[in-house]
């Protein structure tokens, strides 16, 4: 039998072959770090870590639809049993961090995240989830209910929307629990208003846009022809805000509102400015510029759609009331007037109680082509000199 005698380097080298065995075929995969959920107060963001970075970048440069980063990562406000409310809000990605930032600061409630990792190319890490509990020790008297407009006693039958102002921010998530439309027999108006996931809120949760179905408005629409009109002329009606509605603090408003009011006929006619009376202040005061409508106006755009502009064009700065149920409307400059030549200038989306626009009307005849319009119309006015 032949003798094999292996130099220093061979003999190191037999000797290492298992250890690179085992390196390259018995080491244990490498642990992949689990995502990590928190919650940045002074920030108020939401933050996922330990994500793929590239996937993630890539995952962010599709153009996400909300409905896709819902999928990925979920921020939700635990409302009822077994329910969840999602938070409205922004999604990015930076520095290898998934962020969401609410639109509204988490006050009161409790919120549940859930990150699930598969959404993104590669992805196998399990999904994972983390409740937070926001508590703030409540200052001051719950929410009421300030005001609902429109305030007139008497509304078109074919009325658009509600608004309902708060004291107080209010708890977002199920507000159609809370609200009702009630008939002169105190019958409940069932399926009146249109009840949208995205709830119509100003950014202080102190307004809430409630809107009347506008498929029981519009004539020839299925729900008007299987349910009838949600408001009838000549009839008496009730809205009924729920006095278990919570603040964001969680605190009930303690007791019913009732907004009672009566209908009249419908009204199907455009806005024109044409029609508005206008009496111009004198010039060298602060004395406001008055404008009376032929009839009730939206109050929320009443207070950002009209605008005052001097001889050259440019806006001039004030302070806007809306008063008469909604019905007048006045501007006083933040300085005083000077004497010349002004221009009222009302943006086309301005509409009254029934969604009728400037120039245009909410329920379209096909029969007869859309008007096309300026998205701007004004009208003249002049200041005259102080005497």
């Amino acid at each position: 039998m032949r003798d094999v005698t292996l130099s220093p380097a061979r003999a190191s080298l037999v000797w290492l072959a298992p250890v690179l065995i085992f390196a390259a075929y018995g080491r244990p995969a490498p642990l992949v770090a689990e995502p990590a959920i928190e919650y940045d107060g002074k920030l108020n963001r939401f933050a996922v870590s330990n994500l793929d970075p590239k996937a993630l970048t890539d995952f962010a440069a599709k153009g996400p639809a909300p409905a896709d980063w819902h999928k990925l990562f979920f921020v939700a406000v635990v409302g009822k049993p077994d329910a969840l409310v999602p938070m409205l809000g922004e999604y990015a990605v930076e520095n290898g961090l998934l962020l969401f930032t609410p639109r509204f600061p988490p006050r009161g409630e409790e919120v549940v995240a859930r990150i699930d990792p598969s959404r993104l190319s590669g992805g196998a890490a399990p999904a994972v989830e983390k409740s937070f509990g926001f508590t703030v020790k409540p200052v001051g008297p719950p929410a009421a209910v300030a005001q609902v407009y429109p305030t007139a006693d008497t509304l078109p039958e074919n009325l658009l929307k509600f608004y309902i102002h708060f004291t107080g921010p209010m708890r977002r998530g199920e507000v159609y629990d809370y609200l009702r439309l009630l008939d002169a027999k105190g019958n409940v108006v069932e399926r009146s208003f249109l009840e949208l996931g995205e709830e119509l809120w100003d950014n202080s949760a102190q307004r809430l846009t409630l809107l009347i179905d506008p498929g029981r408005i519009k004539r020839g629409l299925k729900p008007r022809e299987d349910l009838g009109p949600v408001l009838e002329a000549g009839k008496s009606y009730t809205l009924v805000i729920d006095g278990r509605w919570q603040d964001a603090e969680g605190r009930p408003l303690g007791r019913d509102y009732r907004k009672i009011f009566s209908t009249a006929a419908a009204v199907e006619l455009p806005i024109e400015p044409v029609d508005w009376k206008i009496v111009a202040p004198p010039g060298g005061t602060r004395a406001p510029l008055t404008v009376t409508f032929s009839r009730p106006l939206d109050h929320a755009l009443l207070q950002r759609v009209l605008h005052v502009l001097n001889a050259d064009g440019r806006e001039v700065e004030g302070d806007i009331t809306v008063t008469e149920h909604e019905m007048r409307w006045q501007f006083a400059p933040r300085q005083p007037w000077a004497a010349g030549p002004y221009n009222l200038e009302v943006e086309q989306i301005l509409e009254d109680l029934a969604g009728n626009s400037v120039g245009r009307t909410f329920e379209v005849d096909e029969e007869r082509p859309v008007p096309v319009l300026q998205k701007r119309a004004q009208r003249p006015f002049t200041v005259s000199a102080r005497p």
